[in-house]
């Protein structure tokens, strides 16, 4: 169900991009105006006309990907290149973010790394403290990572 009323969700949003563009390009209509007769903010008419018009087409879109994974290739120079791409290598849209931020020179690999290293210890604190089962899991599970990683630089 949840799936469905997502897939619905992202339909109106194409039927409102439709309308928003129409409204400003083809009607010279500021998004200001067309804001106020459709209810919505300025941004989100230029957002939508914006994401509409990389995709235009039902063929140009991704069906399987969100209208959220369109609306970040559509803020790209070359949305399509980055829609198939978040599509091939099905990434979420934080991870097809942070794909678009590394190529533009926005941020380093090594930055989005060290924040997810960071995360990671942060979340493998937390389960030390808690105790109890999680904790021994943790613990082990580790090892075995520190083990295999160990063993694996010995042998390159």
């Amino acid at each position: 169900m949840y799936a469905s009323l997502q897939e619905s969700e992202d339909d109106t949003r194409w039927a409102k991009g439709a309308v928003c563009l129409v409204l400003t390009e083809g009607m010279g209509i500021s998004s200001r105006k067309a804001a106020s007769w459709l209810g919505c903010s300025a941004s989100q008419v230029r957002e939508l006309s914006k994401t509409f018009k990389a995709f235009p087409e039902e063929e140009m879109r991704v069906p399987f990907l969100s209208w959220r994974h369109h609306r970040i290739a559509a803020s790209t120079p070359d949305p399509q290149k980055w829609i198939i791409a978040a599509a091939e290598n099905q990434w979420s849209t934080r991870q097809m973010e942070e794909r678009i931020k590394i190529f533009y020179g926005k941020t380093k690999e090594t930055d989005v790394l060290m924040a997810k290293a960071e995360k990671a210890y942060l979340l493998a604190a937390e389960g030390f403290e808690s105790g109890g089962k999680a904790a021994d899991w943790l613990k082990e599970a580790l090892i075995l990572l520190l083990e295999t990683h160990s063993r694996d630089a010995a042998q390159a």
